[in-house]
């Protein structure tokens, strides 16, 4: 009890002392000098002195900046990957780590799924005719993007590879995850109608999880500047930023197709003309450039001869460690669930005329979004362990703060509480396997990194995000945030009302 006293007289005090908005300040800043400077000096003067997560090791950054000299020096026929003779002509070599009933080998010759993704060196080889540009390419993985990505690209092919790889593209991913770690408090502020002491430690969260988390910053992934691009869309689809969200939505689509179950939702309701119109008007720029430069040589290959060897599950996801473990791959069930589970929200959302105020629909909109975002990471067949925590976790962390505190009772406690495990399970991580290597010696902690540590994460986390959405789409109560209760009281700051929660 006294210590129960103590934490509200300290809390108590530090409201009296510092302001929501000069501690979301303090930690704005804090959060930059991280970022955007601290990482910068270390990572060109003293690599040494980052922790683990954030030394790089790059392997993905080389398709990137194939796809960049491939613009530049205009050999779209060295694009893509050479498929290697022999690996897709013969039987497929997969077999599972446990062999179950779910496996039979003798139905799985021909399906491409059983086979390597030709993104790695198993499946196809760079060109020579690439691979005389830049030697460097070498041991990277393959591009395997659509063909009008490279257009984006182009402007890497302007700086020399080792620059680019070791210094500049791991700075650009870190200024990535400060904005990201920005858009999401701003969500938060956004619903919840005024500053608050979550936005800043929303911000420190990011900061601290950078230091041992999966962030895909070390091994050159593109994924933290998409992870900053699906924030700003969720913050701007809010905000009604429609012009802003259709163009950061084609980066996201065409590196990895993610937003790609958020497309229909711009029919949906109130159609989102500006925000269709831009997405429309930058496809047909970057295609209609490529077809008169190039022509459809191009994109026959990636639809005829890519595309089909991209159906191997790979990664940390649900999909893929099942694959792996038991050899099981049902991808025609996977793809009527993520449907099945979609056509839910867009039901949801469209249903959303019920919340009546500004903040409501708003929080209508994160819980679709988010939602959507938890079935990609659930069913996809590409996920790596980076997704969850960067694509879904960190930028619907406003959001999720905001319904953790709306909610009441054992709600309450079951949304507060699952932040908080998936948030350390990270760095525990090794504390868990190390305990099963002395109770139960090694091949314990084999299974768990093998089988439990991935699935727990690749599982419950996206499961978690699509309860909470689902809860707030059919089941919670409508809540009158300040902004709502500001609207309905014709008031002109929503720190003036004080109408009752509902």
């Amino acid at each position: 009890m006294s210590d129960t006293l103590g934490l509200q007289q300290f809390f108590a005090w530090f409201q009296r002392k510092i302001s929501p908005q000069a501690f979301t300040r303090v930690a704005l800043i804090l959060s930059g000098v991280w970022f955007l400077g601290v990482y910068p000096v270390l990572n060109y003067f003293a690599p040494r002195f980052l922790p683990g997560s954030l030394r790089v090791f790059s392997c993905d950054f080389g398709q990137y900046y194939a796809g960049a000299t491939v613009a530049k020096n205009g050999i779209w026929d060295a694009l893509y990957p050479i498929v290697r003779p022999g690996v897709y002509d013969n039987p497929p070599v997969f077999r599972p780590v446990y062999k179950t009933f779910l496996f039979d080998e003798r139905k799985i010759d021909g399906r491409m799924g059983f086979y390597p993704t030709i993104a790695e060196g198993v499946g196809g080889e760079f060109s020579p005719k690439l691979l005389a540009y830049c030697p460097e390419l070498a041991g990277s993985f393959h591009f395997i993007c659509p063909p009008p990505l490279p257009l984006l690209l182009w402007p890497l092919a302007y700086f020399d590879y080792d620059t680019l790889e070791n210094h500049l593209w791991p700075i650009l991913s870190m200024a990535a995850l400060f904005g990201l770690s920005y858009f999401s408090s701003r969500i938060h502020r956004l619903l919840r109608g005024r500053a608050s002491y979550t936005e800043g430690l929303i911000m420190a969260a990011l900061v601290s999880f950078s230091l041992f988390g999966p962030l895909a910053v070390s091994n050159g992934n593109v994924t933290p500047i998409l992870g900053c691009l699906v924030a700003f869309v969720a913050y701007g689809w809010m905000r009604g930023w429609q012009i802003g969200v259709g163009a950061a939505m084609i980066p996201l689509l065409l590196f990895k197709a993610l937003g790609l179950n958020w497309c229909p939702l711009l029919l949906l309701r109130l159609i989102r003309w500006k925000t269709l119109l831009t997405m429309v008007f930058f496809t047909a720029l970057l295609n209609g450039c490529l077809l008169f430069w190039v022509g459809t040589g191009v994109y026959r290959q990636y639809f005829l001869e890519i595309l089909p060897k991209l159906t191997a599950p790979v990664g940390q996801g649900m999909v893929s460690e099942v694959f792996r473990l038991f050899g099981f791959f049902p991808s025609k069930v996977y793809f009527l669930l993520s449907l099945a589970l979609c056509l839910l929200l867009y039901f949801g959302y469209w249903k959303g005329p019920r919340a009546k105020s500004n903040g409501e629909r708003r929080a209508v909109i994160a819980a679709t979004l988010a939602g959507a975002m938890a079935v990609f990471c659930l069913l996809n067949v590409s996920v790596q362990r980076a997704y969850f925590f960067v694509f879904l976790y960190f930028p619907f962390l406003g959001w999720m703060s905001w319904e953790a505190r709306q909610a009441v009772g054992r709600w309450h406690r079951v949304i507060a509480t699952g932040m908080m495990v998936f948030f350390v399970i990270i760095p525990f991580n090794w504390c868990i396997a190390r305990a099963l290597f002395y109770l139960c010696g090694p091949k314990s902690m084999e299974f768990y990194h093998g089988c439990i540590s991935p699935l727990s994460v690749g599982v419950l986390l996206p499961l978690f995000f699509l309860v909470v959405a689902f809860r707030r789409l059919f089941f919670a109560p409508l809540v009158e945030t300040p902004v709502a209760c500001a609207e309905r009281e014709g008031l002109s700051a929503p720190g003036e009302c004080n109408g009752p929660l509902r």
